[in-house]
């Protein structure tokens, strides 16, 4: 017996991210060349890395906007 993806009842690929509730067989809900999990997920963390900047030197405000803006990215995130 195999494991199956819970979405689309299909087998699980290589590359496959079914384990973090992404179907594989699944097309994206935003299609881009520079839109993909890998480049949100590393701008995302430049900003939360920005905001830590900002909390230890600068105002709460400015870091408060950039932890905003991640949390924005990591909803494109899971869109990607």
């Amino acid at each position: 017996m195999s494991i199956k993806c819970k979405i689309c009842r299909k087998e699980p690929v290589a590359d496959c991210d079914w384990m973090q509730g992404r179907c594989p067989h699944l097309p994206p809900m935003i299609k881009g060349s520079i839109m993909n999990h890998r480049n949100v997920s590393l701008v995302k963390s430049g900003l939360r890395i920005a905001a830590c900047y900002f909390l230890a030197y600068c105002s709460f405000q400015e870091a408060a906007v950039l932890l905003a803006l991640a949390e924005v990215l990591g909803v494109v995130e899971e869109l990607v």
